[in-house]
């Protein structure tokens, strides 16, 4: 049995939306549904499509990647200037800076592109095992050792648009920084920025000196130590790497050796005792002759005199005389300096701290004509005594 129903007729405006937008898209002829979708599909490439002004993907060339060893120096560094006025309580830059032109392999060894990832980032990457762990560069870098403890130096990447380098950029300057494993980042930029940076990057190696630096007898000379520096990256992690290493001879320096030159100023060693009466003598009114030691070029920074003599008065601590007619008077030696009387057996020293290795210095004694106890008889009278000089 056919059983026909009749269906209530809404209103148009009581017809749910979603009825009446379907009813209004089935209405609509084929060629508007086709501006339709074109404007979508315009509108999604706006989304899609990477801008032309905006960062480029930039990367090393795999022909260019690898270990790039630092050639050797072709000067070696005199840093005696920069280490002339004694020891440091932090750490302080040399004049010494080599600056090694990078020699990229392959014919286009920096390569960009309009691609995924968008990134032409610079990093560097600092490695390990040659770190001085101990002490951090005045801007944080890391310090490399060598041979000589306290003589260490730093690493920075450079790449500047009036060496060549590139275009529409500021300068690079990367410090390698201080803890292996981590990394400074010069941030990526828009447009093609390294695509005519082909050449004009550099590697400057930079000395300094740490607390620790001391001259020490015999070394006057120092070098790099065979090892890794750290890597170089343009483009995110994954990309192509150069690694920087260095060898025993890429650095070579010049550093003060624990040498001291010591003389009696007046440039003779004998000291005039003068001339007086056997009054005067007696009465112990005779004047403290002054006498000095000047150092000259003394790397070192503790200075002892001790001194010795195989003419010791019977009076402790008096020098008796060598030769001469005269009896009974001796010689005092004092140490003005530090107000301290100086002992022929060598068992009493000063010592001075120097904190001026380069600077000249003197070392101010007397010696002075006073009695021994027994009968004072007039003459000539000479002594002699050995100031034995150490230092460290």
């Amino acid at each position: 049995m056919l059983v026909i129903r009749t269906q209530q007729q809404l209103p148009l405006a009581e017809l749910p939306a979603t009825f009446w937008l379907t009813s209004f898209m089935n209405k609509l002829q084929g060629n508007v549904m086709k501006k339709i979708i074109l404007a979508l599909a315009g509108l999604l490439s706006l989304f899609i499509i990477k801008p032309t002004l905006a960062d480029q993907s930039c990367y090393i060339n795999s022909s260019a990647a690898g270990i790039y060893t630092v050639p050797n120096d072709p000067i070696t560094r005199n840093l005696n200037a920069s280490i002339y006025d004694g020891p440091v309580s932090q750490v302080e830059g040399t004049t010494g800076t080599y600056d090694y032109t990078i020699p990229f392999r392959g014919s286009n060894p920096i390569g960009c592109k309009s691609a995924s990832p968008w990134d032409n980032s610079v990093h560097v990457i600092t490695d390990s095992s040659l770190l001085d762990t101990k002490y951090v560069g005045p801007s944080g870098q890391a310090l490399f050792k060598t041979s000589v403890p306290g003589i260490v130096y730093s690493a920075t990447l450079w790449c500047a648009e009036q060496s060549g380098c590139g275009s529409n950029h500021d300068n690079v300057q990367l410090l390698y920084p201080a803890g292996g494993g981590n990394e400074n980042v010069y941030p990526s930029q828009s447009g093609f920025t390294w695509e005519s940076a082909d050449t004009g990057w550099s590697l400057r190696l930079d000395y300094f000196r740490t607390p620790d630096f001391h001259p020490e007898k015999g070394v006057s000379t120092g070098h790099s130590i065979a090892g890794t520096i750290g890597q170089f990256r343009i483009g995110p992690a994954g990309q192509p790497v150069i690694t920087f290493t260095v060898t025993d001879s890429t650095l070579n320096f010049y550093i003060p050796d624990l040498t001291c030159s010591i003389q009696l100023q007046g440039g003779s060693n004998n000291v005039s005792l003068g001339d007086y009466f056997v009054s005067d003598i007696k009465k112990n009114s005779t004047q403290a002759v002054p006498f000095s030691f000047s150092t000259q070029n003394c790397y070192a920074t503790r200075l002892t005199v001790k001194m010795v003599s195989g003419y010791p008065s019977s009076v402790s601590g008096l020098l008796a005389k060598s030769a001469g007619s005269a009896s009974g008077v001796a010689v005092k030696i004092m140490n003005t300096d530090h107000d301290v009387q100086m002992k022929p057996d060598g068992s009493v020293s000063v010592s001075d701290i120097r904190n001026q290795w380069g600077a000249n210095t003197s070392y101010n004694y007397s010696a002075q004509v006073v009695p021994d106890g027994s009968a004072v008889k007039s003459g000539d009278f000479k002594t002699a005594a050995t100031f034995s000089i150490t230092y460290e």
